[in-house]
């Protein structure tokens, strides 16, 4: 049986040994990793560089726009000198002339000879405002020019091509403010008021707004009427107004900014022109101006000045409103603070030095 047993066991062949099967690796190989990390390191690179270029070209047309302007600048020199002092060239001019020269010929020469001055001034500032397609650039041009580039404004308000233009109508609010400095400064409060009105509207304009307003005609000759202490009380709001919005600026957090300064600078002519005047609507913005400007002199850390602003705060409000009255109070506790914050500042005497005994 034996025998039998081993014999079948030769007769059926043995089954070969299967190897075990190779496990399937996933869709991401070696090889694959690599092949897509090329193409992402291809990618980032490219992105970095269109960045760059981009930045590049900005920063080289605005060096451009730079170049071009100060090209055009000569031309506002040569030919920004008003009718007035032209008059002595003019009369140069006919000095010069030899005798059988006629008068009237010279006078028209010279005439033809200003109005082709003016419209080379003309002509330079609207391709300085044209070429200056930035904000920045802009309410600087106003800053410097700014009838100039209100006149610019105002031409192409007129062709309506104003209403989505957001860099012009900046341009448009610094003029007017600067405008308006100037015309009060003149005593010009009709068309000062009008223009700080304008201003306190464009600056309190949100972008992309399509709210409607007039732009004023400064060569009007009605604004030159005398006005009435209601007027005045009128454009020393607006003038509160905006230096309120130049000294929330001040306050947005930029590391470099010029809103306190402006704002000092409407409060100061709220003092400056509310003096003049014996309406009771001025005396109420001449006390809110001095009070704003102590608090900025406090911010700046000279207690002094700003106790002085206060000061005269306190001594317009009784006369205006009553010791008695809550606003008066409110500001005499205030100037009582700001005593109090005075005193704690100074420095502290040293004591007095002992004499020595002598032996």
């Amino acid at each position: 049986m034996a025998a039998d047993d081993e014999t079948k066991q030769s007769a059926t062949p043995e089954k070969p040994k299967q190897e075990p099967e190779k496990k399937k690796s996933g869709w991401l190989s070696w090889e694959r990793d690599v092949e897509i990390l090329k193409i992402a390191v291809t990618f980032y690179a490219a992105c970095i560089g269109t960045f760059v270029t981009f930045q590049f070209n900005e920063r080289q047309h605005e060096l451009n726009r730079i170049e071009a302007i100060a090209k055009m600048l000569p031309h506002l020199d040569e030919s920004g000198s008003s009718d007035s002092e032209q008059v002595p060239e003019e009369n140069e001019s006919q000095q010069s002339e030899p005798a059988g020269t006629d008068p009237a010929t010279a006078r028209s020469a010279a005439k033809k000879h200003g109005s082709s001055h003016k419209m080379t001034h003309d002509g330079a500032i609207w391709a300085i405002f044209r070429t200056a397609n930035n904000k920045t650039m802009l309410r600087d041009l106003a800053a410097l020019f700014p009838e100039d580039i209100y006149r610019v404004v105002s031409s192409i308000a007129a062709s309506g091509g104003l209403n989505n233009d957001d860099d012009a109508l900046t341009a448009l609010q610094v003029s007017s403010e600067k405008l308006a400095n100037r015309y009060a400064a003149a005593n010009n409060t009709v068309l000062a008021s009008r223009l700080y009105h304008q201003a306190l509207k464009l600056k309190q304009r949100t972008k992309g707004s399509d709210e409607s307003f007039t732009i004023v005609d400064i060569t009007d000759k009605a604004l030159d009427e005398p006005t009435g202490d209601d007027h005045i009380a009128e454009m020393l709001s607006s003038l509160n107004k905006l230096g309120e919005i130049h000294r929330n600026e001040s306050e947005s957090g930029n590391k470099v900014s010029t809103g306190r300064w402006n704002a000092k600078q409407m409060y100061k002519r709220v003092r400056e022109l509310g003096k003049k005047s014996t309406s009771n609507k001025a005396k109420a913005e001449v006390i809110i101006a001095d009070t704003a400007l102590s608090e900025l002199y406090i911010k700046d850390h000279r207690l002094d000045t700003a106790r002085v602003f206060l000061a005269e705060a306190v001594k317009l409000s009784e006369d205006l409103n009553g010791k008695d009255s809550k606003s008066t109070t409110e500001l005499k506790n205030r100037l009582m603070q700001l005593d109090s914050e005075i005193k704690a500042a100074a420095p502290t005497p040293a004591p007095p030095a002992t004499a020595g005994t002598g032996n």
